[in-house]
């Protein structure tokens, strides 16, 4: 087993790609990947990118070509926020590298999508797909998160999983809801290693009008839950995304609400988001997390609120530029630690960052 130490590293670049048919953190040469040259300009799908040279980083970025200058600021969705982006909100500190490939003895430059429970010694366990190998663990070595060991074996039944969400269940089980062939599906585990699939979807690209992403669920006063989830984003496709809510009264059977955040949201937060987390906060209030692209800069992990579940406000920066997919476990009433994903360094490649609450 490899252990990992939480270290200091300068932010580096934030690569976007596709993970075995699923898009959670991704590869270079696409929107948000590091790239050498200012200036220049390659074919993706059907359009092109442009490495754009921002706040000392160089990054790819859509561009719109049409004899416009190569370089020039970004193209980005239209509905977005202001270019001068959201007020920032400070929240969670940046401390340092949870997992890479060196956690899991990989060499493909790229763990993403991270999820993670506390155990009841008080230790926290981490899921997070590991390219060319599937969902793979890794517990920390005391109750601060500090540093992580990998676990033996795979957590899914096949590598074809992707963005994992674990959701610990009251009975002492766990659930892990996760992406394959255009739907949301789940697995239940009694010891948070060996999962069995749940049969059936939970939620359908036909249910949901789009093919879906990670869903984040919290419980509902009074009984049920409520989930929320995005649209699948995908290296090279830029669109506004959006996050919807659906309700269930067990985690299995889902039934489809409203857009809670991006254009025809039934709150105030308009500008899109993707790859959504959820938690529960005093008097019912829920908290979301979501990384957003923000026009002419880096995309950055923003945070809404809402005293319903259904209508968010006060959308903030967290002041985490590249940071993508968020998770958050809590420790206690007061502390938290943030998970995130985002670029370690040329050799590691993506892999997953900590910041831990302040206050």
């Amino acid at each position: 087993m490899v252990k990992r130490r939480l270290f200091y590293l300068p932010l580096a670049f934030v690569i976007t790609g596709l993970l075995v048919g699923v898009a959670p953190a991704g590869a270079q040469s696409s929107p948000g990947g590091a790239c050498p040259t200012p200036g220049a300009v390659e074919t993706l799908g059907s359009g092109q990118i442009v490495c754009i040279a921002l706040n000392g980083s160089q990054t790819w970025q859509p561009y719109s070509g049409g004899g416009g200058t190569p370089g020039a600021s970004p193209v980005a969705p239209t509905s977005g926020s202001s270019a001068a982006g959201p007020k920032k909100i400070k929240l969670y500190k940046p401390y340092g590298t949870a997992l890479s490939q060196e956690t899991f003895g990989s060499t493909d430059q790229q763990v993403a999508d991270v999820t993670g429970v506390k155990l009841k010694n008080g230790t926290i366990r981490l899921y997070a797909f590991v390219k060319g190998m599937g969902i793979r663990s890794a517990v920390s070595t005391d109750k601060t998160g500090s540093e992580f060991t990998a676990e033996p074996g795979m957590r899914s039944t096949q590598e074809f999983w992707g963005q994992p969400r674990a959701v610990s269940l009251s009975d002492g089980r766990l659930r892990l809801f996760y992406l394959s062939g255009g739907a949301i599906k789940s697995a239940i585990s009694d010891d948070g290693l060996t999962f069995s699939e749940e049969a059936g979807s939970r939620i359908t690209t036909e249910q949901a009008g789009f093919e879906p992403g990670a869903i984040t669920v919290v419980p509902v006063a009074g009984g049920g839950y409520r989930g929320y989830f995005s649209d699948l984003e995908r290296p090279g496709v830029i669109a506004d995304h959006k996050i919807v809510t659906a309700t269930s009264p067990d985690m299995l059977t889902w039934t489809i609400g409203p857009t809670v955040v991006g254009e025809g949201s039934v709150g105030l937060v308009s500008a899109g988001g993707k790859h959504p987390f959820a938690l529960t906060e005093s008097k019912g209030k829920v908290r979301l997390f979501y990384q957003a692209d923000i026009p002419g800069s880096e995309p950055e992990l923003l945070t809404a609120v809402s005293d319903d579940g259904l209508k968010f406000k006060s959308e903030r920066s967290l002041g985490i530029p590249r940071g993508a997919d968020p998770d958050i476990v809590k420790l206690n009433k007061k502390k938290s630690l943030l998970f995130y994903g985002d670029e370690i360094d040329p050799t590691n490649g993506f892999g997953i960052k900590a910041a831990k609450s302040i206050g």
